[in-house]
């Protein structure tokens, strides 16, 4: 759509042709959705078996419908390797201190490292996500007052299919953002009103839906920049995988059916029977008369092994097809004290799955940052110098890793390196234990030891 069709329709207050301008991925949101919601899953259409009993009476038979969580255990997991440790912002610019620490600040006080943990749950298992940032107020905001410490707080909130948001996207031939809309009902009484917000670098577009057509409320953007990230992936982490998960479903739902009728041990007997022994005679024996006669249990063991097979090979290709590594208790139990290099290595297909996610959120979250920018020299500090650093500021971003680090591997090889000599001061030693609060005082409790040691040895 072309910029004068897009203002075209605005001004005839023409929304739905306008809105159908932008792209959606509603559906494929909502498959993603049923797939990650259990009670949605496909296991759960099963229908009960109706049997005709020796009398003509028919009788519904419960059908079991066991679901498996394995979508929300993948993402989990995928969340935790890449945002398990929060993201580090580095300042990598100099002479911008005062910028950098108002953007710190600003992170902190919206807490966007929580905030990432649920954007990445969110986009791994809808397949989008936006984050829309906002300026906050107490009073009605003026040209006086807005740039008064304090007065606006920027705050940020995640949009998505599951929070009750449709999210709309323009993009140029070249890729780049023209508008980002949301669509979302909202209850005024006893009736919910529709509404479809555009957000573009000029303008911010407030569109109501009224019984005689659309409320359209036009306001010029004040950082001239969308407010919006949208965040966005091709599949779910489960795609690939999805027929495995339905399969793995299916087998235990069935399994759970089988165990009904022949979990409990089935006698077979041939032959005349002579006499049963009673539930609580001591010695018990079963007497039978007759030729060929015998006694046996009913006992489909092998078809149990190749269901219970099955069921293994399932869970070992869902697990190695999604990078998703199995940290079950009995897994865990087996790995040891291993060394941080081996645990990496265990861990090594799950790593280089977050290492991939690096590209797409290093590139939002630095649009992100320069949002956050956008708003403190237009919000928080109007001072000229302030916008001049801004302009200047780079941030580098620093994504951690979820695994228990390891300094003994470090020390040995720095020991090494130097031939057995000392590595670390004493003080600085002190300084890096975590069970001492106060650093400085137990340097100088440490030292007074020392000093008493040496007298002590003196006299």
């Amino acid at each position: 759509m072309t910029p004068e069709k897009f203002q075209e329709l605005l001004e005839a207050k023409n929304i739905d042709s306008l809105r159908s301008g932008f792209v959606t991925r509603e559906k494929v949101v909502e498959d993603s959705l049923k797939q990650y919601q259990i009670a949605e899953h496909q296991v759960m259409k099963r229908q009960d078996k109706i049997i005709k009993k020796a009398d003509g009476a028919t009788e519904n038979v419960k059908q079991w419908k066991l679901p498996v969580p394995y979508q929300k255990k993948i993402v989990e997991l995928a969340v935790a390797f890449l945002f398990g440790k929060p993201v580090q912002l580095v300042q990598q610019s100099e002479g911008t201190d005062e910028v950098f620490g108002y953007l710190t600040d600003l992170w902190k006080d919206m807490r966007q490292n929580a905030r990432n943990r649920e954007l990445a749950r969110t986009l791994f298992s809808e397949t989008e996500v936006a984050r829309l940032f906002f300026p906050q107020t107490e009073d009605p905001l003026t040209d006086e007052n807005k740039s008064k410490p304090g007065v606006v707080k920027v705050r940020s909130m995640l949009l998505a299919k599951s929070l009750g948001d449709t999210l709309y996207t323009l993009f140029d031939s070249y890729g780049a953002l023209q508008a980002f809309g949301r669509g979302y009902l909202v209850m005024e009484g006893e009736k919910e009103v529709e509404h479809f917000d555009v957000y573009q670098a000029k303008n911010i577009i407030y569109c109501t839906k009224k019984d005689d057509g659309w409320e359209v409320e036009t306001k010029a953007n004040p950082i001239g920049k969308i407010p919006a990230s949208y965040y966005k992936q091709a599949q779910t982490e489960w795609a690939d995988v999805q027929p495995l998960i339905e399969r793995y479903e299916y087998l235990g739902s069935r399994r759970a059916d089988v165990n009904d009728y022949s979990a409990d041990p089935i006698l077979i007997l041939k032959g005349i029977v002579q006499s049963l022994p009673g539930k609580d005679e001591v010695g018990r024996v079963v007497e039978l008369d007759g030729p060929g006669a015998d006694a046996s249990y009913l006992t489909p063991q092998m078809a149990v092994e190749m269901v219970k097979q099955e069921r293994e090979n399932l869970k070992e290709d869902i697990q190695f097809f999604t990078d998703t590594p199995d940290i079950s208790l009995e897994k865990m139990a087996t790995i040891g004290t291993t060394s941080g290099k081996a645990m990496e290595l265990l861990f090594f297909q799950a790593l280089l799955k977050a290492m991939r996610k690096h590209e797409l959120f290093e590139e939002m979250i630095d649009r992100e940052i320069n949002i956050i920018k956008a708003f403190i020299t237009t919000f928080v500090d109007t001072n000229p110098t302030i916008a001049q650093q801004a302009k200047n500021l780079k941030v580098g971003i620093e994504f951690g890793n979820p695994l228990p680090d390891s300094f003994e591997d470090v020390l040995n090889m720095l020991n090494l390196a130097t031939g057995g000599k000392a590595i670390m001061s004493q003080k600085t030693a002190v300084s890096q234990n975590p069970l001492v609060k106060d650093a400085d005082t137990e340097y100088s409790q440490l030292q007074g030891e020392e000093t008493e040691d040496k007298v002590t040895l003196t006299i």
